[in-house]
């Protein structure tokens, strides 16, 4: 829409002249100046945002102080308090739409929790806020800041590539969308690692040795592993964040509150 504007405006004050033998699929000055106006305009307001997110939302705060090797912090007193029943990141969302699912209220039939909508607010207006707090929370290695400085740099690729004489539009945008997907697809499985630690330290109720822990990571390791081997999760997952970015963010941010507000297998 912004960039329809700025194409309009462009147009009616001639400062760009387009060559009106062009085909109307291929990418014209106007619309390569109104795209990179626009995506300068949403990155900007994303990072404007920062602030009002950071006061708004509490995941952070919430964090179970994982280290980036995924093992828990030393304050975390409270990680043995939850289930003894086993549970795992692909039981998590299962147990959430369950929960709804059976739920005996109207209301909550109907109406979505506060929480959720806090979720799906953030997730549809500023989606690299939001899987930046996701990827903070559970102790990954990457920044707060990487999903927006992936997002930007891809969008910096889409202009080079709509730069190449002859380029049909939309091209730019699509290609670049899913290298978008396959590099934030490649921290899933770290995500899930780490989702998966967090779940077996709640579920244990006697403090691990150090050979246990290491054996109870290695075995996390490889069911995650096995798990994204298949090609139609992976692939699902890599469609999934390239087109339709907003709702694999919002699963991804479920699932964290889930495991960090103790909801996942209390009856």
């Amino acid at each position: 829409m912004l960039g329809s504007g700025v194409a309009a405006g462009l147009k009616h004050f001639d400062v760009i002249t387009v060559d009106e033998g062009l085909p109307w699929y291929r990418i014209d000055p106007i619309l390569r100046v109104s795209t990179t106006v626009a995506d300068l305009v949403r990155i900007s307001f994303w990072v404007a945002l920062n602030g009002w997110y950071k006061a708004a939302c509490k995941s952070t705060a919430l964090s179970a102080s994982l280290d980036p090797r995924g093992r828990l912090g030393e304050d975390h007193s409270e990680r043995n308090r939850q289930s003894a029943n086993h549970m795992d990141y692909n039981s998590i969302d299962d147990q959430i739409n369950e929960s709804s699912q059976n739920s005996n209220t109207l209301s909550s039939k109907i109406l979505p929790t506060r929480e959720w909508i806090n979720l799906a607010f953030w997730s549809t207006l500023a989606w690299p806020l939001r899987m930046g707090d996701t990827i903070q929370s559970t102790g990954m290695y990457d920044s707060f800041w990487t999903p927006l400085t992936a997002y930007g740099l891809s969008r910096v690729a889409a202009l080079a590539i709509g730069a190449i004489p002859g380029c049909i539009g939309g091209i730019p945008s699509l290609t670049t969308s899913l290298g978008l997907g396959l590099f934030y697809a490649s921290r899933r499985e770290q995500f899930e690692r780490n989702v998966e630690l967090l779940l077996a330290a709640k579920n244990n109720e006697h403090e691990q040795t150090g050979f246990e822990e290491t054996l109870l990571e290695s075995e996390i390791e490889n069911k995650v592993r096995e798990r994204n081997s298949d090609w139609g999760y992976r692939l699902r997952t890599v469609l999934g964040y390239a087109y339709v970015t907003c709702f694999m963010v919002l699963w991804d941010a479920e699932i964290l509150d889930s495991t960090l507000t103790k909801k996942v297998g209390e009856k």
